[in-house]
């Protein structure tokens, strides 16, 4: 029997799970209905969708949404698995497979930081991966004590991963040197090297760090993260290109500086790596969206997540001393053109302008609708308004997982 591998996003698929949200809205005016219907209305004819809707009520709200969107979904297969949380990237099962078989890795996962690892969310997520599995008739299983999310591990399918060290050591695995997690990632997912880019991009650190930029003055917050994670910022689309965010503007603020900062050492990074067949990989730029806020308050569910948090961690003052927001206030949406799905004959990335916008914000939206183009010839690339899901925290690369086909 041939060893098994974690195959590119870019293969063949023989399925996408998402999982749907409890509730409609992340804030008023933002429908989060609405980014998953379009996402399952672009993928139905391409590949197997698996929707799983934790409750009875949740199951009745997404089969209303589809129907109110005319989508037809006899042929999508609905699951019930106990689920806290709608970031099937995340904890869903890690597929590898080989020529005969399939084999899940099965994880620790603690909320992004924000949780221990036995608390009822997490078991519940860390269920969620073993039942994902069993539904894929894959019942060969990998247990590891590492916690680590599907959204900071890229494959490019002939055994090498990225990540970033500061997300996988440093926020998630105190307790083990990098050398000791890259031997435990060596082995599980028969990899030949690891590339660790260093940190992710700067709007992607805890909500809790403080202010992330002052607009007219006014401080401006992350609305949720995943708190350091590749697909926000660096993606294998194929074996031998990576795709690199790149701040391709003057930077208006010093948000906007650090991330710079940190894609062009990825970048330098990146330049001299080699891939399987010992060449340079060839790198493509992505531009980064340009930022906007909205406001939020104690109506929202975004607000509402924020005082959850809060309350939990019983801080008394952000991480960068300055007082906790209050009533009211305004936040960014996680926002990234990198957070895209790569599906069979579709790439489903994100895009941002709505009318009464700055056209800066849509001339930046096609210019990574054309990237996507001109990397995948062969596929439809649909970009869809994610706002509403990056109020969240996470894109449509994180409320997906899709596994390979066996070939």
């Amino acid at each position: 029997m041939s060893r098994f591998r974690y195959p590119g996003e870019f293969e063949y698929q023989d399925s996408v799970m998402i999982t749907w949200p409890k509730n409609v809205f992340s804030a008023k005016g933002y429908n989060v209905y609405q980014v998953f219907n379009e996402i399952v209305m672009h993928l139905i004819e391409h590949v197997k969708i698996i929707i799983n809707c934790s409750t009875l009520e949740g199951l009745n709200k997404c089969k209303q949404s589809l129907t109110e969107a005319d989508i037809n979904y006899s042929d999508i297969e609905f699951t019930s698995y106990p689920d806290d949380l709608n970031w099937a990237r995340d904890y869903g099962a890690d597929i590898m497979i080989n020529k005969d078989q399939l084999q899940a890795i099965d994880f620790q996962f603690n909320t992004y930081g924000l949780e221990e690892v036995d608390s009822s969310c997490n078991q519940k997520n860390q269920l969620f991966a073993l039942k994902h599995a069993k539904g894929l008739k894959c019942h060969n299983v990998l247990k590891s004590k590492l916690v680590t999310e599907g959204g900071n591990k890229e494959f490019n399918g002939s055994g090498i991963m990225m990540s970033i060290v500061d997300t996988e050591k440093t926020k998630r695995n105190p307790n083990y040197s990098l050398s000791t997690i890259e031997s435990i990632y060596k082995y599980l997912f028969n990899l030949k090297k690891i590339i660790w880019i260093k940190k992710g991009s700067y709007e992607d650190e805890d909500f809790f760090d403080g202010v992330l930029y002052y607009e007219d003055q006014t401080p401006v917050y992350r609305s949720l993260s995943a708190n350091g994670h590749i697909d926000e910022m660096c993606r294998f689309v194929s074996e031998n290109k990576i795709l690199l965010a790149e701040v391709d503007f003057s930077p208006t603020n010093e948000a906007e500086k650090i991330t710079k900062q940190r894609l062009e050492e990825a970048h330098s990074l990146l330049s001299k790596e080699r891939n399987h067949n010992d060449a340079l990989f060839e790198i493509v730029r992505m531009p980064v969206p340009l930022p906007f806020s909205i406001e939020i308050d104690e109506e929202d569910e975004i607000y509402q997540i924020w005082e959850f948090y809060k309350n939990k961690s019983g801080m008394k003052v952000m991480r960068d001393r300055t007082p906790f927001p209050d009533k009211k206030f305004r936040v960014q949406p996680a926002m990234s053109y990198c957070n895209f799905l790569i599906s069979n004959g579709v790439v489903l990335g994100q895009k941002y302008y709505k009318e009464g916008m700055s056209l800066a914000i849509k001339d930046q939206d096609d210019k990574a609708k054309k990237v996507l183009e001109g990397i995948f010839p062969d596929r439809k690339v649909i970009t869809i308004n994610s706002t509403a899901l990056n109020i969240l925290g996470g894109g449509i690369h994180c409320v997906t997982k899709n596994v390979a086909k066996r070939v």
